[in-house]
C-alpha cells in the first residue's frame, strides 16, 4: 500500500486502527512544519525538541479522540500549540518562584523577612503567608489548602507582600 498518496484524514483513521505505518507517514509529512513552528516561536531548539516530542506523545495518546470533521493538520496544530503554551506557563511559574525566592539580597536572612513582616505595614494574613512560605518552607499548594484559596491567589498574596517588604527595605536603607 502506498501511504504517501493517502490524505492525512485517511492516514489518521488507519492510525486509530493501530496502523503504525500510517503514523510514520503523518510524522514524516508534518514534522518539518511542526518543528519550524515551534522553533520560530520558542527561539530555542532544545525547548522546541522537548515540546515537539511531547506533542507527538499527546497525539499518540489522544489519537482515538480525533474527529475527522477537523482536518488532521488543524487538530495536530491545536495539540502542538497547547503543548507549547503549557511549557511556557510552567517556565513562567518557575521564573516567578525564582524571583520570589531571591527578592532579598543574599546577605539578608529569612529572619529579616519575618522581622519586617511583624513590624511592617503587612496585614496578619500577609504576615502568615510570608512566615509559612519562607520560614517554614511551605509550598503554594500547602498555603492554598490552609487558607482555602487557589494556588494562583496564594502566589499573588506572596508577591504583593514581598512588594510591600521591598518598599519597607527601601525606606529603611534610605534612612541610614
Amino acid at each position: 500500500m502506498d501511504y504517501s498518496a493517502q490524505h492525512d484524514d485517511a492516514l489518521m483513521k488507519r492510525y486509530q486502527g493501530a496502523d503504525f505505518m500510517a503514523f510514520e507517514t503523518l510524522y514524516h509529512r508534518h514534522k518539518g512544519k511542526a518543528y519550524g513552528y515551534l522553533v520560530k516561536r520558542l527561539k530555542d531548539s532544545a525547548v522546541a525538541d522537548e515540546v515537539f516530542q511531547n506533542a507527538f506523545i499527546k497525539l499518540h495518546r489522544k489519537r482515538h479522540q480525533y474527529n475527522p470533521s477537523l482536518s488532521f493538520l488543524n487538530w495536530f496544530f491545536i495539540i502542538l500549540r497547547s503543548e507549547m503554551l503549557d511549557y511556557l506557563k510552567k517556565q513562567k511559574t518557575k521564573e516567578e518562584d525564582f524571583r520570589e525566592e531571591n527578592v532579598l539580597a543574599p546577605e539578608q536572612s529569612s529572619s529579616l523577612v519575618f522581622d519586617l513582616a511583624t513590624v511592617g505595614s503587612l496585614s496578619k494574613k500577609e504576615k502568615d503567608f510570608l512566615e509559612l512560605r519562607y520560614l517554614q518552607e511551605w509550598s503554594f499548594e500547602d498555603l492554598s489548602k490552609k487558607f482555602k484559596t487557589t494556588q494562583v491567589n496564594a502566589r499573588k498574596i506572596i508577591s504583593r507582600s514581598l512588594k510591600k517588604l521591598r518598599k519597607e527595605i527601601g525606606s529603611i536603607k534610605s534612612k541610614h
